[in-house]
């Protein structure tokens, strides 16, 4: 029974390790960290001093204690705007106000105090901006949710933001970004600390998030471009973003943002093949809330986004140039005249028309009677042989919608709570899956994406803090096509075998998912 109960506890304390050890492992996915040093005003160190730093938002305080040689250390600090008093019997209390805590990056801060009482406080004001990174080799960039908001930004996808960093190419039809050169396979993208990226396909998974993060649902993101610290496994860089949490202020927004066509100009093979300008109605509305449930020690966000596209894109399909292509005749050039002569082929090798290819294939293919460009086929303009084409406008529609929600818990000032839950789900018409069907593509995809993510932190002392987090992102993709479309008759986006080079009816295209 002892042998058992010491497996027992044996057991409880590597579990208890193994715990601490990853809370450290991934200290930095969706915090940052504060350390310093207290001096005098002669450069001498100072121990024993008391620092006691307050989140401004939501008045939640930590303290410390120097140590012999005068440093102190926060880890794990939620990313915000915070406050610094430092006290020492015998000496003057100092004040550091607006130091900002960006996410995944480490600051020094150097406070000197004077001889003096400990009644009388030197303020300093502005004490963010000769804080730098010095304890740690990484370079890091960090863009706000201020600058997220006020730079244009398409469709408020704030992942194009990465392209405007140095060291990554600002190429806006690139499909691959990579960061200093390396492959896009090499960079991890987490938010809240859990990976967001679509890990199957990873050679675009910096232009690619199934999250598809927006200007309201992340508060601040920073990209690691070299010298990632070993607490980020996963990659030789890094991009890290954090969800908004709420403060003891009640505030809120809301947004609504149209686009549309109606000043824009056709373009110029429309307007050569009579085809109109595509239409374009695009929507997109929202609103995001924060504050307190329970002042100083509970707090809540919450957001919603909606993505409406009604789009239309031109397409251009090979279709028979003449009525009688489909009754075998086909046309060519003679070489010894250079004249357009005719064979119907089935009655040459004296066989017969098929009905069922009539019906399933050639009844399906436009009519010679739309040809409006020969940009594709075999004839031209001047010589009408069997193949022209056909462009026209193809609907398309997207339709989004975001959800999600934060809470912190201030459980007390040892013990912090944090739970997050996103929802996004999007439906999306695939023209470069089906770019035959005249009205709307019967291919689509549905992405119903959930992300969650729980995390403890647990200050042991004043130089031991633990974070256990753990979380999901599930992104499940299914391509689809509509009902209407017979079991047999899937689109491939593939060109038939046939003599006449036509773009096949003849859909192969299955549903399937991963």
């Amino acid at each position: 029974m002892v042998k058992g109960v010491r497996i027992l506890r044996t057991a409880a304390v590597c579990l208890l390790g193994l715990l601490l050890v990853t809370g450290a492992a991934s200290a930095q996915g969706s915090s940052g960290r504060l350390a310093g040093t207290v001096l005098d005003s002669s450069g001498g160190v100072l121990p024993g001093a008391t620092v006691t730093l307050t989140n401004v938002q939501t008045n939640q305080s930590a303290t410390a204690v120097t140590t012999d040689t005068g440093a102190f250390l926060f880890p794990q600090l939620q990313p915000g705007m915070y406050k610094v008093v430092v006290e020492l019997q015998g000496f003057k209390t100092s004040s550091y106000t607006d130091i900002a805590i960006n996410v995944g990056q480490e600051y020094s801060l150097t406070a000197r105090l004077a001889i003096g009482e400990l009644s009388e406080t030197i303020e300093v004001t502005g004490a963010s901006s000769p804080l730098v990174q010095t304890t740690t080799p990484e370079i890091v960039r960090t863009v706000e949710q201020k600058q997220i908001l006020a730079l244009p930004v398409v469709n408020r996808d704030m992942t194009q933001l990465i392209r405007l960093q140095a060291g990554v190419p600002g190429i806006a039809t690139r499909m691959s970004t990579g960061i200093n050169g390396g492959r896009p396979t090499w960079t991890q993208v987490m938010q809240d600390g859990i990976n967001v990226q679509d890990n199957f396909i990873r050679t675009n998974s910096l232009d690619f998030l199934p999250n598809r993060p927006s200007s309201d649902n992340v508060a601040e993101f920073s990209i690691t471009t070299s010298v990632q610290g070993a607490d980020s496994a996963g990659g030789a860089s890094s991009v890290r973003m954090v969800t908004p949490s709420g403060t003891n202020r009640l505030r809120g927004s809301g947004f609504w943002q149209n686009r549309d066509n109606d000043l824009a100009a056709n373009s110029f093979f429309n307007n050569k093949s009579g085809v109109p300008k595509p239409l374009l109605k695009q929507n997109q509305f929202g609103a995001s809330a924060g504050g307190p449930i329970m002042k100083n020690k509970v707090f809540f966000f919450g957001y919603y986004e909606g993505f409406r596209r009604q789009q239309a894109g031109v397409q251009n399909q090979t279709i028979a140039a003449n009525a009688d292509t489909f009754q075998g005749v086909w046309r060519y050039v003679s070489p010894s005249d250079g004249q357009v002569r005719s064979l119907n082929i089935v009655q040459a090798v004296g066989a017969t028309l098929d009905p069922k290819m009539q019906q399933d294939v050639f009844s399906k293919i436009a009519s010679y009677t739309n040809v409006n460009n020969y940009d594709r086929g075999d004839s031209k303009s001047d010589r009408v042989l069997n193949t022209a084409a056909y462009r026209w406008n193809q609907n398309r529609q997207t339709v989004r919608n975001y959800y999600g929600g934060r809470i912190d818990y201030e459980l007390s000032t040892k013990h912090r709570l944090e739970g997050i839950f996103t929802y996004f789900k999007e439906k999306d018409d695939r023209p470069d899956l089906d770019f035959i069907s005249l009205d709307r593509p019967l291919a689509f995809t549905e992405s119903p994406v959930k992300r969650f993510v729980g995390a403890w932190r647990w200050m042991v002392s004043s130089s031991f803090t633990n974070e256990v987090r753990a979380g999901a992102n599930l992104a499940p993709v299914k391509f689809s096509v509509t009902d209407e479309v017979k079991p047999t008759i899937r689109f491939s986006g593939q060109n038939a075998q046939l003599p006449l080079r036509l773009q096949s009816r003849q859909i192969t295209y299955f549903p399937q998912g991963r």
